[in-house]
């Protein structure tokens, strides 16, 4: 279809449209067409405008709407800052300037931040605060200054019972105190609220608590204080020790137990021991008399085999002395004295059989100790005997001395013998173990050399090395 506008100006210079010869056709169709592009053109670029025009008008509308709303915002803020300072003694001027709010809203945004950061540190630190409370196994309690409870901990729940929703605004002593300490907590609590100050402070206190139930349950309590927005605040930890009572209660009850069946054996061990030494006694008495009636009769075999008799007799008979004196000396009832131990030992030194090739020195002049006289002759006499018997036998030497400290006394017995080797060391102080190759020796001297001054309050032990002899070293407290 031909442009109106072209068709016309063709009538009108060229005459009617239909008489034109083919090529002139072909190039006015050539020239509507392009009439008609830059028509197309022409109503896209007028739509762009109409929108552009549209969307701009509209960004200038919110524009001026914001303006007008941070204008809002700036002049109170404005009038805030005025009013907060009045006597003008910041700026000196009476009208703000836009660069004394820009300063001054720099200022209150670093402010803010400071403020965003304490209170995230708050909010980490009460985190940790209820972290560390919730898993507490003991209740953890906080009262304000009316008496109210104002922090209740799960574990606050499971020994008393009240769930934080129950207990938290309502008054701990209306709850949780018993009746017998109402009064005493309720004197205590007017004085705290007003000063802080306690004499249950810093202390373990063993009380009682009223559960939920009803029911009534020991604990200890733990009391401190804390200021809080210029008030005073208790903050209390409770333990639940019904458990724990029960325990003792029942560990005493098998002690008491245990020290009369001690008793009982004790008992029992004494009588079977004085009922052993009878029929010893007799069988002694029988040895001796073949001995003496029928020696003639007797060949080697014979002779040598009622020696031997003799000899188990006598072990039997020293095994039963020393376990009853061991039995003693297990007891708890040691009676301390004042003991002269320079005389006792130059008496021991001079009664303990020993030879002439064996020498026993006092290094020094031994001090006053204080030890149970029924024990201490037999601590003595078994280590010097211990030491004679295993230093050397031609050229012996056994040295007693001692070195004083601050609060005991360090004694030692040394000898020059053969030495212990250090597998055998731990066993020499255990029941029944002798390192001895005489017959009588039953392995009671030092375990119960050991007992006795454990009992005392001291220690014992031994250096040794193969061939170079053996100390032993014990320790006897001065007071």
């Amino acid at each position: 279809m031909v442009n109106n506008l072209l068709l016309r100006l063709v009538k009108k210079h060229l005459g009617n449209p239909e008489k034109l010869d083919d090529k002139l056709k072909t190039f006015l169709e050539a020239v509507d067409r392009s009439y008609e592009h830059c028509e197309e053109e022409r109503l896209i670029l007028t739509r762009s405008m109409e929108l552009s025009s549209d969307e701009l008008f509209r960004a200038n509308e919110k524009l001026r709407y914001e303006a007008e709303k941070h204008k809002v915002i700036l002049d109170k803020l404005k009038d805030t800052l005025w009013n907060l300072q009045r006597d003008k003694t910041k700026f000196g001027k009476n009208k703000l300037e836009d660069q004394d709010v820009v300063s001054i809203v720099d200022s209150l945004k670093q402010q803010i931040l400071q403020k965003k950061r304490a209170e995230s540190a708050l909010k980490e630190s009460e985190e940790k605060f209820r972290l560390i409370t919730s898993s507490a196994k003991d209740a953890i309690i906080m009262i304000d200054d009316n008496g109210n409870v104002s922090y209740w901990n799960d574990s606050a729940e499971k020994i008393l019972g009240f769930s934080a929703a129950e207990i938290i605004g309502k008054n701990f002593l209306a709850f949780i105190v018993p009746v017998n300490y109402k009064a005493k907590y309720q004197e205590g609590f007017e004085h705290f609220k007003l000063t802080g100050e306690s004499e249950a402070l810093g202390k373990v206190l063993n009380l009682e608590a009223i559960r939920k139930n009803g029911e009534k349950i020991p604990v200890e309590l733990s009391i401190s204080a804390v200021k809080i927005k210029n008030r005073w605040h208790a903050i209390g930890i409770i333990r639940d020790v019904s458990e724990r009572l029960n325990n003792d209660r029942e560990l005493k009850k098998l002690l008491n137990e245990l020290e009369e069946a001690n008793k009982e054996f004790k008992n029992l061990t004494y009588i079977a021991a004085h009922d052993l030494k009878t029929p010893l006694r007799g069988i002694a008495t029988l040895v001796n008399w073949l001995q003496t009636d029928y020696q003639d009769k007797f060949d080697e075999t014979g002779i040598e085999n009622l020696k031997l008799l003799t000899e188990r007799v006598q072990r039997m008979y020293n095994l039963i002395d020393s376990i009853l004196l061991y039995l003693k000396a297990i007891g708890n009832n040691f009676k301390k004295d004042n003991i002269d131990l320079q005389y006792l030992l130059e008496n021991l030194v001079n009664e303990i059989p020993h030879s002439e090739e064996i020498k026993i020195v006092l290094e020094k002049d031994f001090p006053m100790i204080y030890f149970d006289k029924r024990f201490i002759y037999q601590v003595w006499q078994n280590l010097i005997i211990n030491a004679v018997e295993h230093t050397n036998k031609k050229n012996g030497l056994v040295k007693i001395g001692f070195t004083e400290y601050h609060d005991f006394y360090e004694f030692y017995i040394s000898d020059n013998g053969k030495g212990i080797r250090e597998r055998y060391q731990k066993q020499i102080f255990k029941l029944f173990r002798s390192l001895s190759e005489k017959v009588d020796k039953v392995g009671l001297g030092l375990p119960l050399t050991k007992k006795i001054i454990e009992n005392n309050g001291g220690k014992i032990w031994l250096k040794s090395k193969q061939n170079e002899g053996a100390t032993f070293y014990f320790t006897v407290p001065k007071i």
